[in-house]
């Protein structure tokens, strides 16, 4: 049990298993992101539709690091931890970027929330050790994404065969519950495994790694910029 009382950044819940708790970091909109990029991209081409696996297409043309373009995914203010002022958008924009950059640029700002929250838990937990990290949700089915994830953290990033983990979950625990399945450990084995590993690679990862802390010192150095752009837009001036 290691709360994060200081940066007050991530929360703390008690697992299954007894003795053992896990940390949640969450990004308001994340992947709403993804669906606002989409749909403003389909309006913008008079209705053709655009597909998340053709945006990711644009995305792996893009070169890691996005021409040191950085976006911040926060457009409904950041929640871990709390700092309700804070917008999206891109810095670092010229005329040399285009729309896969502006993409791939939206994919990795997540990756970089991730690494502050790695970082985080490394600061609580100075002797964890990470040998993968397990990925479900809709997110897990972009292979660009997870390679992105995987090169930012410097983590092999294993994607699972389930995407509804939670709803998967909560049935397993049921069924223990009621006593369908006695040993829920071996439930979870029963219905989930890995369907793909992406390893990070050493060269992304190095030049990830000062984009990260830029991407952090724009949420942590800048709170003041935030503030006045919120009062701007509640006051219109």
């Amino acid at each position: 049990f290691a709360p994060d009382s200081r940066r007050l950044a991530l929360l703390t819940a008690r697992m299954v298993p007894a003795g053992l708790w896990y940390a949640i970091g969450y990004i308001n909109g994340g992947g709403l992101n993804l669906r606002w990029f989409r749909d403003l991209v389909q309006r913008l081409g008079g209705g053709r539709v655009t597909d998340y696996a053709e945006l990711d297409e644009w995305a792996a043309r893009a070169e890691p690091g996005s021409g040191g373009l950085i976006f911040v995914p926060h457009l409904g203010g950041r929640v871990c931890p709390n700092q309700p002022d804070v917008r999206g958008g891109w810095l670092g924009l010229t005329w040399s970027h285009g729309v896969e950059h502006l993409y791939r640029a939206l994919l990795e700002s997540v990756a970089y929330e991730y690494a502050f929250y790695l970082d985080v838990e490394r600061e609580l937990i100075p002797s964890v050790t990470f040998d993968e990290v397990r990925v479900v949700g809709g997110g897990s089915r972009s292979a660009v994404w997870n390679q992105i994830k995987a090169d930012v953290l410097g983590i092999p990033y294993v994607q699972l065969n389930v995407t509804e983990a939670a709803a998967l979950g909560a049935a397993i625990l049921a069924g223990h519950g009621v006593g369908v399945f006695e040993d829920w450990e071996a439930s979870v084995a029963r219905f989930t495994r890995p369907v793909r590993r992406f390893e990070p690679d050493g060269n992304a990862t190095a030049r990830y790694r000062p984009l990260a802390a830029y991407y952090r010192s724009l949420l942590e150095e800048h709170e003041a910029l935030w503030r006045q752009l919120s009062q701007a837009r509640t006051t219109g001036t």
